[in-house]
């Protein structure tokens, strides 16, 4: 068995879970690397530039064994990656096509047939559930795989044969099967996964085993699949494929036009601590002291504190992680407050800002405010405190910051009255140590604003807009967004 990963650059990380459970299962891993294409070809065209990179690539699939090509589909990519699985289809139609995803989860009808296996929720549990059963086909103590014994999927199937694994007719069932629950198997198969995968490794995480007894513990008293989330691997360990480290899903703002809160939930859930400190550490020892951090919101790790409880407990784990570096004479570089972990104003406070300014190895602050109408923020959903934006930058400057202002124009409801207000703060407020990063509304699959078309933008504003990028203060694939979001989200007619 084989998990071949179909990526470009823009998704790697989100092939993580995938990894660390392909390695658990020793099942090999290999990279399909493609790039993003114009989106000036037709369609004739664009399938023909993909299928010379498939080419060119060189993958090798032995027919011998299951193949599985899996990938993890942002709306973005909708025609890249319909496009691909078309062309891996033809030139492998004996091997399984599993997708998930943003795009995925948002509208599962629309991959439905072009995938043999849909996740649509977190992966972790389906991703488990999935191998485990693999496993046991492979051993031949059964031969079908069940598809509503997985976790979260859906598919066009309700089981699959794998007596005639190299032949097309694989696939008994029409009947199609949609699981949107987790049975108590699973939840007992993804436990007795994190048990045994931090057994398994504790040697190389440096596992003591009081600590060990602690996170088996915590483990066995999950009693929610969400929370299987809290004791996952941060990262594969045997890949070294190191990255950014996903601290926070979920998020209380749930802004209509963006998939976050709707997919995780508005209730924010933390890596449990003692888990981020063992990823964190195995960072150090192997000599890897950048330390990035993924959250819709750095403040919301560590949970139901209040601003200066968050700040001492996130001050202890710097000095904690800074202790255990010494032993390998390297300086960790913790980067806080910057993309991927923004902040948002609700926290931007002097005692905040001031230990950003003490503690992140990045002066850049990236501030999440989307539009500085207070009324179309009510609109979309987001209800930061726009009062104190002035004094927040102002501040930061004065600590030495770099703030980069995050900003979406065309956004639903807007009206040019709205964007004059952003547009002209932004006029008076850019500068060469303050920017913004800025965005053209792109309607996500699975939000209130999914069937939104964007706000028409008056040639005035764009010119506006153009002005402040073409002085620097301004950045973004703004214009990139606004000419292609609508062939990038198009499924091919030739397909």
């Amino acid at each position: 068995m084989k998990s071949i990963i179909v990526t470009i650059q823009e998704n790697r990380y989100s092939f993580s879970p995938l990894i660390t459970i392909s390695e658990f299962f020793n099942v090999d891993v290999d990279i399909l690397f493609l790039k993003d294409i114009s989106q000036d070809l037709d369609d004739s065209q664009y399938l023909e530039n993909i299928k010379q990179q498939i080419l060119k690539s060189r993958l090798k699939v032995d027919n011998e064994e299951l193949n599985i090509f899996f990938f993890s589909i942002h709306g973005w990519f909708r025609r890249f990656f319909l496009s691909t699985v078309y062309i891996l289809k033809k030139y492998f139609p004996d091997s399984l096509f599993i997708a998930g995803g943003p795009d995925v989860v948002g509208a599962p009808d629309l991959y439905f047939k072009y995938f043999d296996i849909l996740s649509i929720q977190e992966g972790e549990l389906f991703l488990i559930d999935l191998f485990e059963l693999l496993q046991i086909i492979e051993k031949r103590m059964i031969d079908d795989l069940i598809i509503s014994d997985i976790a979260f999927s859906y598919s066009q199937f309700s089981r699959i044969n794998f007596k005639t694994i190299n032949s097309p007719d694989k696939f008994f069932s029409e009947k199609q099967t949609k699981n949107l629950y987790v049975i108590p198997a699973s939840l007992l198969r993804s436990k007795k996964f994190l048990i045994d995968y931090y057994i398994k490794n504790s040697e190389e995480l440096s596992l003591t085993e009081s600590l060990l007894e602690i996170i088996n513990c915590k483990i066995n008293q999950i009693d929610d699949y969400k929370d299987i989330f809290k004791f996952f691997p941060l990262f594969p360990i045997r890949n070294n494929f190191y990255h950014p480290l996903e601290i926070v899903r979920g998020c209380p703002q749930a802004c209509k036009y963006c998939q976050v809160g709707y997919f995780f939930g508005k209730i924010p859930r933390c890596k449990d601590l003692d888990i981020l400190k063992i990823f964190i550490f195995y960072q150090l020892k192997n000599n890897k002291k950048h330390i990035r951090f993924i959250s819709p919101n750095l403040a919301l790790y560590f949970e139901k504190s209040s601003i200066s409880e968050k700040i001492d407990q996130w001050i202890q784990l710097i000095e904690d992680v800074q202790a255990y570096s010494y032993r390998f004479q390297i300086k960790p570089e913790i980067y806080l407050g910057s993309f991927p972990s923004e902040l948002s104003l609700s926290y931007l406070n002097s005692e905040f800002l001031d230990f950003i300014a003490k503690y992140s190895a990045s002066k850049i602050l990236t501030i999440g405010v989307q539009t500085v109408s207070k009324e179309l923020q009510n609109f979309i959903g987001r209800y930061d405190p726009l009062g104190i934006l002035d004094e927040a930058i102002d501040f930061s400057v004065k600590k030495s910051l770099i703030p980069i202002i995050d900003i979406i124009f065309g956004l639903p409801y807007e009206t040019d009255s709205h964007r004059d207000i952003t547009l002209s703060f932004l006029e008076k407020k850019l500068n060469d140590n303050v920017t913004a990063n800025i965005h053209y509304f792109l309607p996500i699959a699975g939000t209130p604003f999914e069937d939104f078309e964007p706000s028409p933008i008056g040639k005035n504003d764009l010119k506006r807009i153009l002005n402040l990028q073409a002085k620097g203060f301004a950045r973004g694939n703004f214009l990139k967004q606004m000419s292609d979001y609508r062939t990038r989200l198009k499924i091919p007619d030739n397909l």
